[in-house]
């Protein structure tokens, strides 16, 4: 099953607000470029990148206290 890059992003908004944090607090956290993030989080028609790296995933999960079947869209449990 492939993942879909916008339910990615759209977790990641998700989890960063209810745990209080800002994008640039989620950068600054994880070691993550802040606009790489904000792309993703926000989508960009200009950007053709379909595809995320399994470290940047694990870097976002280990920030954001999630597991990464939820950020991946697999599971609907944010626990």
């Amino acid at each position: 099953m492939a993942y879909d890059i916008n339910t990615i992003g759209e977790r990641i908004l998700i989890v960063r607000q209810q745990r209080g944090m800002s994008l640039r607090q989620v950068s600054q956290a994880s070691g993550l470029d802040y606009a790489m993030l904000h792309r993703l989080v926000c989508g960009s028609a200009t950007n053709p990148k379909k595809h995320i790296l399994a470290e940047t995933v694990v870097r976002l999960c280990e920030t954001l206290g999630c597991s990464a079947d939820y950020l991946l869209g697999l599971s609907d449990r944010n626990d």
